[in-house]
């Protein structure tokens, strides 16, 4: 008998342990929607890339697509790269330090830029090879913007400073100078925007200011009166931005700041704004979808079952439910047409890009999702236009007519213009010295004058 009760309790054991075996379907794996599910929807997975890494410790926590490039940063400070049309994995680099968020990179030809933590980092597109490291005061808040030879990068003090990446004379002995910076009144929570000659900011109290290409100019500016925490986007010359006030705001860069238009939406609007051709999608808080016209600002429809819009095709629009499914919708009315289950996919993108669907999971798969009668992307338009040759930094004046239009330019700063038109100073010497120390008979002058900031205040 007591033989028999183990048999059975052996039995009983194996059926249970099967049970919950079947009952945890992601052990090996996240759960990818299957061909037939796909093919129901009209949609086909174009490819998935599995990640290496720490499993358990290093996870994928945020997913960004620029220049065919798929770039996933890692809660280790680590940066994947992958190609976005193969879904071949490219490079791996350790970019900052454990905890450090990894901003959004930035691709110029064959160099990519990325700020993380208190740096500003130069990578090799081919490799992802660290080219540079420039230190910074303060740390990072978001992803730099990049005009021409002028790099741009916001940090926590409220600031946004402006290097120049073209080797001149008057900076020779030293690399990537800060030729400016911009002292904010509060934080600045999201990248600028370059378009034409104009390089936009959005600060979190609500005014967005706009500066002449690269130079120190300010071209105007716009206050809403209202706090916001949409981050700041862009297509063509035109600006967007959500607010506390419940409004959306569309301004022409080129055009002096011109309210295009102004959407109420009902609710405060916290995420950032999806601008695509003819439409613009919007999601208020707790209020749904809402895809408003381009050219007049009138919404064409509202969809109150999506959360969040991640990207577009010529037809359809790709967003997230209220129950964390995949959303397929009819672009021309917003009727949902039919949703995968995605739950393990937790991190997104959204794509201004092309017509593709880029989701990740915290272990690192990938996945690219498409429509099946587009076997080729569907790029959007262009929607970043560098700086014409005349607005950006390039060798400068003379030492002379340099030295004469920095003391012009001191006397006319207003209060919130740090001036850096001096070289940065080199690493100081063991005596505390520096190689840009002025003579002792300079110094002596300068005792009596009021006291200004300068460059060696920040360092």
């Amino acid at each position: 008998m007591r033989r028999a009760g183990t048999v059975v309790g052996l039995w009983i054991l194996c059926l249970s342990t099967a049970s919950v075996g079947q009952a945890q379907p992601n052990v090996n794996g996240p759960r990818l929607p299957s061909a037939r599910k796909l093919a129901r929807l009209e949609m086909t997975e174009e490819w998935t890339a599995r990640l290496g890494g720490r499993r358990g410790l290093e996870q994928i926590n945020a997913l960004y697509v620029d220049e065919g490039m798929v770039f996933l940063s890692t809660t280790e400070g680590g940066l994947h790269c992958v190609d976005a049309n193969t879904g071949q994995h490219l490079w791996t680099t350790k970019v900052s330090r454990s905890g450090y968020p990894v901003n959004r990179p930035t691709v110029a030809e064959d160099r990519i830029f990325v700020a993380s933590g208190v740096e500003l980092l130069e990578l090799d597109r081919s490799t992802g090879r660290v080219l540079h490291r420039k230190p910074l005061q303060s740390f990072t808040t978001a992803g730099p913007a990049l005009a021409g030879n002028v790099l741009f990068c916001e940090t926590a003090d409220h600031r946004m400073s402006a290097f120049n990446l073209k080797p001149t004379e008057t900076y020779k002995f030293t690399r990537w100078p800060r030729l400016w910076f911009f002292q904010a009144k509060s934080d600045l929570f999201c990248a600028p925007v370059v378009r034409q000659n104009v390089v936009a900011l959005l600060t979190g109290e609500g005014t967005l200011y706009a500066f002449a290409g690269g130079q120190r100019r300010l071209l105007y500016r716009y206050v809403t009166g209202s706090p916001t925490r949409s981050p700041l986007a862009s297509f063509k010359d035109m600006a967007y931005f959500g607010s506390d006030n419940t409004s959306v705001y569309a301004l022409d860069l080129a055009k002096q700041g011109e309210t295009v238009w102004r959407y109420r939406a009902s609710y405060p609007v916290e995420q950032k704004v999806l601008a695509l051709e003819k439409d613009v999608f919007i999601v208020p808080v707790s209020s749904g979808l809402h895809c408003v016209d381009a050219q007049t600002g009138e919404a064409r429809w509202v969809n109150p079952e999506m959360t969040r819009v991640l990207g577009a095709s010529p037809d359809r629009v790709f967003a997230y439910d209220r129950a964390g499914d995949l959303a397929i919708l009819s672009r021309e009315d917003g009727r949902t047409i039919g949703t995968l289950p995605l739950a393990d996919f937790t991190v997104p993108v959204d794509n201004q890009h092309n017509d593709r669907l880029y989701m990740a999971t915290p272990d690192g798969v990938v996945i690219c999702l498409r429509e099946s009668a587009r076997p080729e992307p569907h790029l959007h338009a262009a929607d970043k236009i560098d700086l014409v040759p005349e607005a950006m930094a390039g060798d400068g004046p003379s030492a002379g007519e340099q030295a004469i239009q920095q003391e012009q330019r001191r006397k006319k700063a207003s209060s919130f213009f740090g001036n850096d038109d001096t070289p940065e100073p080199a690493e100081p010497k063991s005596s505390g010295g520096s190689m840009f120390d002025e003579p002792e008979e300079k110094k002596e002058m300068k005792k009596e004058e009021p006291k200004r900031r300068s460059l060696f205040d920040d360092f």
